[in-house]
Parts: C-alpha cells; structure tokens; sequence
C-alpha cells in the first residue's frame, strides 16, 4: 500500500505498508515532493518497492487516485 500525504511544510510524503492476514507492515517513507508529477519517475518508485518485496509477494498496489498515480500504473 502507498500512502500519501502532505505535511504542514507541504511536503508530500508516501508511506509503504504491506498487509497480509497476519497484519501491516511499514516499509519505508519517501519524500515525493519534487517527483509527484513525473510519471516515470513514480513508475521506477513503485517498480523498486515491488523489487524490494518480491514481486511474487504483490498482488495489487493500492495508492490515490491521483492523475499522477494513475498514469504510472501503465508504465
């Protein structure tokens, strides 16, 4: 799971989190303030968290529904 925000500096900031049955785990925070409107470099974010985890570990990658964020999915 991608979790984003943005804090009281407006920085937008996601948090990783991965769930299965047994609970969620925090994986890592990135500061995405300077890339939230490049795609491709959204696209290599995601790609790295799927590397990091195992992609036989991902069944869906859930983040906002943002432009941004839907674009990347098709990369």
């Amino acid at each position: 799971m991608g979790d984003e925000w943005t804090g009281c500096m407006h920085r937008s900031l996601i948090n990783f989190l991965i769930w299965s049955t047994k609970g969620s785990v925090f994986i890592k925070s990135v500061d995405v303030s300077v890339i939230m409107s490049d795609t491709q470099l959204l696209c290599n974010m995601f790609s790295k968290i799927v590397d990091m985890v195992g992609a036989y570990n991902v069944t869906h990658l859930i983040t906002n529904n943002g432009s941004n964020f839907k674009a990347a999915r098709d990369c």
